[in-house]
């Protein structure tokens, strides 16, 4: 965690640590197209938290995870780098049959209060990576203490872009052992007796 204060963190750490609670970065908003700076999610200012309305799309974990960085619209009139700042959003885990059967993936109210107004929406039917649990995360009237707030708040993008640029390290990872395995598979599968030589 790179933005927070420690009152924000230091509960969080344990959690992350242990996997109760996991976590996730949030930067897509829907309808605008996957670019991050194109925000239509509101955080509207009520002195001591702010009231978020909105949703993001296709995001990693959103029914399982229970810990979210999110962001949203503090002044739609500010420049569109301006006035998103990331905020922390806590949810319960939409199995937690499953997270008590294998005691991970859930940490109780007392370890980590949720904000009311936190959904996440039907999972993703997608064509690969399937086992990953892909949703909409649903913002209707929730409500966000200001000390969840991370940084200042028209310092978001520079964090969005921060936090983006180690995680395309991990995407070029993985993209890249999804196509040696899927080369290897079509290699081991080959049909008998095939000259085929070419890739």
């Amino acid at each position: 965690m790179d933005f927070g204060t420690d009152r924000a963190e230091t509960p969080l750490r344990p959690l992350l640590r242990r996997r109760e609670g996991p976590g996730r970065f949030l930067a897509p908003p829907s309808r605008a197209r996957g670019r991050t700076r194109e925000h239509q999610d509101t955080a509207v200012d009520k002195g001591d938290h702010y009231v978020l309305n909105g949703s993001k799309i296709f995001i990693t974990h959103a029914g399982v995870g229970e810990i979210f960085c999110v962001t949203a619209r503090t002044d739609p009139s500010a420049k569109r780098t301006h006035g998103s700042p990331p905020s922390i959003v806590t949810k319960d885990s939409c199995d937690l049959d499953e997270a008590k059967r294998v005691g991970i993936g859930h940490a109780s109210p007392a370890e980590l209060p949720k904000n009311r107004g936190v959904l996440s929406g039907k999972k993703e039917d997608k064509l690969g990576w399937r086992a990953s649990d892909t949703r909409e995360l649903i913002f209707q009237d929730a409500i966000v203490a200001k000390e969840n707030v991370l940084g200042p708040v028209n310092n978001g993008f520079r964090q969005f872009l921060h936090t983006l640029d180690g995680g395309r390290i991990g995407i070029a990872a993985l993209s890249l052992g999804l196509a040696e395995g899927a080369l290897d598979e079509c290699l081991h599968t080959r049909p008998p007796g095939s000259s085929s030589a070419g890739p």
